[in-house]
């Protein structure tokens, strides 16, 4: 889980952690859910504003995780990704409808409502991130890792222009990754130190790039796949149209301006052409229908056709003659050449 409003971003939407949050966040794991058990949890937790419609999501997530749209950072630790979208969902949706910071009753009642199920269950919970501080600097360092490359790609292009949310994004990311430097020089144990140990790799700083002009609200996919090249390859929104939500899912929102625009510029090169023509039949019918041009025509297309008329006639008798002729003188050929013959 992450900021809705990044879905909605040009820029945003095309970083593999936003990706990942808006699968969870669309694909509608809460119809796959357990019903029962939440609805229990819903009981013992009546003051959770949503806790039922969370848990449906997460159970659903545990019991049917469709990971071929999620890239993750390391080899398969697409639990990971769930983890880091149940925490945010607690600690900023959640928390803040019942002001209260207080998750671990819904993790203990959840990890108690699943232990008939944990064999079968895709995922584990992860308890260590229940302290908020732990788990915000852990989902920052592994998203700023996993969006790193993509994002480096995208700034260095020599004529890269960028939102105020992608440029804020890299801002805040880089900061929390120079922070968790400093405090793993003397912490070791904490969650997002032992995430830096497995990252191993130095993540050089990235400056951002120019800011887009506010005027420009969206692009055509065109410009978005030139913008950022590659992103589309691979498991893109195109193959989030199997998903649950269809046709209505936001990953569309950049093929529908450019079938749109498609059309309309197949129309007009059509009609360019067939008006000339139409207008130059509407002439030439003005001209025959109601001026002289028309007896003019009729006249001359009359006399055109009795001459045809005339030398077809001529033509016929003198092939029928040259028939005629010929099959006498084929008669008088045989006449003189029939013999007799005695057996």
């Amino acid at each position: 889980m992450t900021d809705k409003s990044y879905y909605e971003d040009d820029d945003m939407v095309f970083l593999p952690s936003i990706r990942n949050y808006k699968h969870l966040d669309n694909y509608g794991y809460d119809v796959l859910g357990n019903s029962v058990s939440c609805g229990l949890i819903k009981n013992e937790l009546n003051n959770y504003i949503g806790i039922e419609k969370l848990c449906k999501e997460v159970t659903g997530i545990l019991e049917q995780f469709n990971t071929s749209y999620i890239t993750s950072l390391f080899n398969n630790d697409y639990c990971t990704i769930f983890n880091y979208w149940m925490y945010y969902h607690l600690y900023n949706n959640l928390t803040e409808k019942n002001d209260s910071q207080d998750v671990s009753s819904f993790i203990v009642k959840l990890l108690k409502s699943r232990e008939h199920y944990k064999d079968e269950d895709k995922c584990t919970i992860y308890t260590e991130l229940n302290v908020k501080d732990y788990f915000t600097k852990t989902k920052m360092l592994y998203d700023y890792a996993l969006d790193y490359e993509t994002i480096k790609r995208n700034v260095e292009l020599p004529e890269a222009e960028c939102t105020k949310k992608y440029n804020d994004y890299i801002h805040e990311h880089s900061e929390n990754y120079n922070t968790v430097i400093a405090e793993c020089k003397t912490e070791a144990n904490t969650p997002h130190c032992k995430l830096l140990k497995e990252i191993k790799k130095e993540l050089s700083p990235l400056k951002p790039c120019p800011q887009k002009s506010s005027s420009l609200s969206a692009v055509s996919e065109e410009e978005t796949t030139h913008t950022f090249p590659g992103v589309l390859s691979g498991r893109g929104y195109e193959g989030e149209i199997g998903e649950r939500r269809g046709p209505g899912d936001p990953g569309l929102l950049y093929l529908q301006p450019e079938a749109h625009t498609y059309g309309t510029s197949n129309t007009s090169t059509i009609m360019s052409i067939i008006f000339p023509f139409l207008g130059i039949f509407f002439s030439f019918f003005t001209l025959y229908r109601f001026t002289p041009v028309g007896s003019l025509l009729n006249n001359y297309f009359l006399k055109k056709n009795n001459f045809r008329t005339y030398v077809n006639e001529e033509g016929t008798e003198e092939i029928l003659e040259d028939t005629y002729e010929s099959m006498n003188a084929d008669m008088e050929y045989d006449t003189h050449h029939i013999s007799y013959h005695s057996y």
